[in-house]
């Protein structure tokens, strides 16, 4: 795992992504853009809840900032979901290795490897195919510290590398695989290949741990299907 402010574009973008490296980068929010985001995010009482793509977030100073790190390296990447996550007393939860292929469209278009269709909120949802998955990062925006007592993310370095993994050989895969778990301060990003397996546990300390995942990908859907961005 890369540990830097400024990770240096040595590679292409896709070779980056299938490499299934991991970056921690330091301090991608200012101290003003930091408070501004948790004031938009606010203290819901959701385990997750998605963010409109009307929402101010999208077009905040943070959000800018994260943007023009990411395409240091990705110059075509763009956010294509965004979803806060607060884990509090009354929304504390684990959840077990797994990958995240659900991708957010406009609207149902059945293409060929798009699949397990669903409507949440109005938003249709569908499992992307591999090829489109791998062309993606999933980024984690810290808006609170985050060690392994608040219920942080321990990531499977290298496990995108094994492409799409079933449910039943998540664990096993992510055994296999030397994990970490990254300890973030607020304002601190992570960012993943799509594929990469990863689990959070419960939080232990209770503190607020508030987090915006940020689904990027540099690709076009194929055919009528487009991103809900």
């Amino acid at each position: 795992m890369s540990d830097s402010s400024h990770p240096s574009p040595t590679q292409t973008s896709q070779e980056n992504i299938s490499a299934g490296e991991v970056w921690l980068l330091r301090q991608v929010l200012s101290q003003s853009a930091l408070h501004a985001m948790r004031e938009m995010v606010g203290h819901h009482d959701q385990p997750g809840r998605r963010i409109e793509e009307s929402a101010p977030l999208y077009e905040s100073k943070g959000i800018a900032a994260l943007c023009k790190r990411i395409r240091t390296i990705w110059p075509k990447m763009r956010p294509v979901r965004m979803i806060s996550f607060n884990k509090i007393a009354d929304t504390n939860w684990a959840v077990p290795w797994h990958q995240d292929r659900v991708i957010a469209v406009h609207d149902r278009v059945d293409i060929n490897g798009f699949k397990n269709w669903s409507r949440k909120d109005g938003v249709w949802h569908c499992e992307a195919p591999e090829s489109v998955l791998a062309r993606m990062l999933f980024v984690r925006l810290h808006l609170d510290d985050a060690a392994e007592a608040d219920g942080a993310m321990e990531i499977a370095l290298d496990s995108a590398r094994h492409g799409r993994v079933s449910a039943d050989n998540a664990e096993a895969i992510a055994r296999s695989c030397q994990t970490t778990t990254p300890q973030c301060a607020a304002g601190d990003a992570i960012v993943l290949p799509m594929l990469t397996l990863h689990r959070s546990l419960a939080s232990r300390s209770l503190r607020p741990r508030r987090v915006i995942r940020i689904d990027f990908a540099d690709l076009e859907l194929p055919g009528d299907l487009n991103w809900r961005t």
